[in-house]
């Protein structure tokens, strides 16, 4: 979920091949380097740049009795 200042530019190949790469995988970012890896520098998209992400992992989760 996203606002359009991070949205637009997802329609972009080279910027959504960008964060398929670093969010695709199992290894959850840091919050630098997801701050970074959400921030893009494509024009005319420089107003807010809001974006919410969840990662599923089954990491620490209780196993059930």
């Amino acid at each position: 979920m996203g606002t359009d200042g991070f949205t637009g530019p997802l329609g972009t190949s080279e910027f959504a091949a960008l964060l398929a790469e670093a969010w695709g995988g199992s290894a959850v970012p840091d919050l630098l380097r997801f701050a970074w890896q959400a921030q893009t520098r494509a024009r005319s998209y420089d107003d807010d740049r809001t974006v919410a992400v969840l990662w599923h992992t089954r990491k620490n989760v209780p196993h059930a009795a």
